[in-house]
């Protein structure tokens, strides 16, 4: 009887902890899926802010910096930015403005990467403002 208490005690130990720690690539999955609906978010924000305030937003991909930066042009401040998860980094570098009319100025591809080789494109289409993710 002592046994079979002692097994279940540090069987419900096991469990316990087990649940208090989180799977680390569950955690890094709904980070990294939250982090690209934040990137397709701003982007329709800086569309949108460009089209409503009949103003110029450029957005900035920077290898060099920890963030995406959406910034009205002539302001110093930015409308937004979006922090890159530690995991990920940006393979490269892009600016681009978004036009009062929606379209923009520049097409090309963002590439980001995942510390274990995973890759994400996000397509920019020639001057139309329209753009699409790629895994």
């Amino acid at each position: 009887m002592i046994e079979t208490l002692l097994v279940l005690l540090i069987i419900s130990f096991v469990l316990l902890f087990a649940s208090l720690y989180p799977n680390k690539d569950f955690t890094e999955k709904i980070e990294s899926r939250l982090f690209f609906d934040q990137v397709v978010a701003g982007l329709n924000l800086a569309q949108g802010v460009s089209v409503l305030q009949e103003t110029q937003v450029n957005v900035r991909f920077w290898k060099n910096l920890p963030y995406i930066e959406f910034q009205v042009v002539g302001q110093v401040e930015s409308i937004s930015q979006i922090k890159i998860p530690e995991f990920w980094y940006l393979e490269t570098t892009l600016t681009f403005t978004h036009y009062p009319d929606g379209r923009t100025n520049n097409f090309s591809t963002v590439v980001f990467r995942h510390r274990e080789g995973q890759r994400v494109e996000i397509v920019f289409q020639l001057g139309s403002g329209k753009f699409e993710i790629r895994q």
